[in-house]
């Protein structure tokens, strides 16, 4: 073949790449697209997130610090004053699927707010027990309950304000777990020393009070398009997951997670 019956080829063939390179680059999303969600406000939840956290979890765990003055009280063994913080870990983990419906339907600020008010609640009740029911009625019962209300909201609020790092930020929040049982035991301690166990449990309800304040904190951000946000999760779908079968288990998702985990892309890798 002659140079001038090849050069005409050459010039079709890198009109044809140089186009398919340009077809590739014009539909990858462009960053004035993507809506700026992960700003400060959002970084104020994860704070918020660990704080609450920071503060329920402190204060379950620390209970053994109640369990001699409680059992000299209560003329009772330790065994069955025990009860009394396990029955509160329960009810903390129970109420999560409740608690994660009420934040589909309310959303997380009020279910936080409730569970502050709740707890708190509990704890100042249980301060001016004289008998085990007050003591398994408000540390037990109320406080376990509330504690389930700020859980589920502290973790769900952080994963609704962040897409790219939410793993980051879910993490981060979730450190306040181990915070709170190194910092808040020895306080608990110094407070039982210094005020009695009653003054303890009332300090311990204005401080878990104070998580109301974080939990106006957890704003809900602004939802994006369903059309758009769905054609994006199915195209980043695997080959070998089945978008149907995954839409099929959203609703149940939705109420063991959240509203912005069960409908997240990512979700289906616990399927």
């Amino acid at each position: 073949m002659k140079s001038d019956e090849r050069n005409p080829l050459l010039s079709e063939n890198i009109n044809v790449k140089y186009a398919a390179v340009s077809d590739v680059k014009n539909d990858e999303p462009k960053n004035e697209d993507i809506p700026e969600r992960e700003g400060r406000s959002a970084w104020l939840v994860v704070a918020a997130s660990f704080l609450c956290i920071c503060v329920l979890d402190g204060t379950m765990y620390s209970f053994g610090c109640f369990l001699k003055p409680l059992m000299l009280e209560m003329k009772q063994s330790r065994s069955t004053i025990s009860i009394a913080g396990s029955l509160q870990v329960a009810l903390s983990a129970f109420v999560a699927p409740v608690a994660a419906w009420l934040v589909v339907k309310k959303g997380a600020r009020l279910v936080c707010l409730a569970g502050a008010v709740t707890a708190s609640f509990g704890l100042l009740l249980a301060s001016f027990a004289s008998n085990l029911v007050g003591i398994f009625g408000g540390l037990s019962l109320l406080t376990g309950i509330g504690f389930g209300l700020m859980y589920i909201p502290a973790v769900v609020a952080v994963a609704e304000n962040f897409t790219t790092r939410r793993s980051l930020a879910v993490g981060l929040s979730l450190c306040g777990a181990g915070a709170g049982q190194v910092a808040v035991a020895p306080l608990v301690s110094w407070l039982i020393e210094t005020f009695g166990w009653r003054g303890a449990l009332q300090a311990l309800a204005v401080l878990t009070l104070s998580c109301a304040g974080f939990g106006t904190v957890m704003k809900q951000p602004v939802q994006e398009e369903s059309g758009s946000r769905g054609s994006r999760r199915e195209s980043e779908m695997p080959d070998y997951v089945s978008f149907a079968d995954y839409e099929q288990n959203r609703s149940v998702l939705t109420v063991l997670l959240g509203s912005k985990i069960g409908s997240s892309e990512h979700v289906y890798v616990f399927l």
